[in-house]
């Protein structure tokens, strides 16, 4: 089991009878605030900033730093996948942890800060289209111009036909 990444702990859970990730509620609340704060594009050095200052620290024990806080927007254990390396190759595996962050802000989130590659991934895309792991059961598209300078998310109460990107 990997390390948990920022909003969460590993504890022994009773009823799945193992080890797994569990919400930190504190942490949890900074979390949210990070996809709020992007969301109202703030910089993320001044997210960084205001963890800091609000005493939380990396899973390395270090001061945030933009890019700390650029690798919590894009880690996409947020929307229910773990990320591997498998034959040198990166590959996604479903975990159905509990997740504070919607899918529709992780998604946004990724086109604020310009990384709107990874949800052309296959295994992305696939978890992208499962309404069955998300409370909210919308679907979305990325709609950007050709030269990939503006996006912004068409919202829909049905499955779109064909990529979402």
């Amino acid at each position: 089991m990997k390390q948990p990444p920022f909003g969460y702990v590993i504890e022994y859970v009773p009823h799945l009878k193992k080890n797994w990730y569990v919400i930190n509620e504190e942490e949890c609340e900074a979390l949210e605030d990070i996809f709020e704060s992007i969301t109202f594009s703030h910089s993320l050095a001044s997210i960084a900033e205001d963890l800091n200052k609000s005493g939380f620290q990396t899973r390395s024990e270090k001061r945030f730093s933009a890019l700390s806080v650029r690798a919590i927007v894009k880690d996409p254990f947020y929307i229910n996948l773990i990320r591997t390396k498998k034959g040198g190759e990166t590959a996604y595996e479903f975990s159905a942890h509990p997740c504070p962050i919607r899918t529709e802000e992780w998604v946004f989130a990724q086109v604020m800060i310009n990384n709107i590659d990874v949800l052309k991934e296959p295994q992305i895309q696939q978890q992208l289209r499962n309404p069955h792991y998300e409370p909210c059961n919308s679907f979305f598209e990325i709609v950007g111009e050709e030269d990939n300078t503006d996006y912004y998310l068409d919202l829909y109460d049905e499955e779109p036909e064909g990529p979402l990107v």
